[in-house]
């Protein structure tokens, strides 16, 4: 039941990118085909009008999720990527016992060029991004209810401290 949700609301916003005559057939069609919920799904509408799926396969997500997987798990899904690639046909891939712990992460363009992270000092701060123009940290703890609560703290301070954005003409 779970895989078929996260499909749903997945592709549901992938067709939502398609002209509307197309967008529930192509969102039952996917649904049933049964796609994993990574799987990454490029869809396009050719000039006749029929939809053509020009990439769909599985990959590590983006937007320092992996990150936060590593810094909460232990486990970096690159490497493990790259284990279950080289494995030696027949032989059985072992996931690496995760660690138990929860991540969150926050991330936002500056406005500074170089964003002073250094107010923000709960110990469940796992990794700070040091990039030009962002402001970016990686938060873990054994307690869930823990990061909400520091993500409920930090969204507002983040916001007033840094949040870059470019004005509506």
């Amino acid at each position: 039941m779970e895989f078929k949700r996260t499909c749903r609301k997945v592709l549901s916003r992938a067709a939502a990118l398609l002209p509307h005559p197309l967008n529930a057939a192509v969102h039952r069609r996917l649904l049933g085909a049964r796609i994993h919920p990574t799987a990454r799904i490029g869809l396009f509408t050719a000039m006749d009008s029929n939809e053509v799926v020009l990439e769909a396969g599985a990959r590590v997500g983006g937007a320092r999720i992996p990150d936060i997987i590593w810094h909460s798990t232990g486990i970096c899904l690159w490497h493990e990527w790259a284990k279950i690639e080289l494995l030696p046909k027949g032989e059985k891939y072992k996931l690496p016992t995760p660690n138990k712990e929860y991540g969150a992460g926050i991330f936002t363009l500056a406005r500074q060029e170089e964003p002073n992270m250094a107010a923000y000092t709960d110990p469940e701060v796992a990794w700070i991004q040091k990039k030009k123009h962002y402001a970016g940290m990686i938060l873990k703890s054994p307690d869930p209810k823990r990061l909400e609560e520091i993500l409920a703290m930090y969204y507002p301070r983040f916001a007033q401290d840094f949040l870059a954005h470019v004005p509506m003409a």
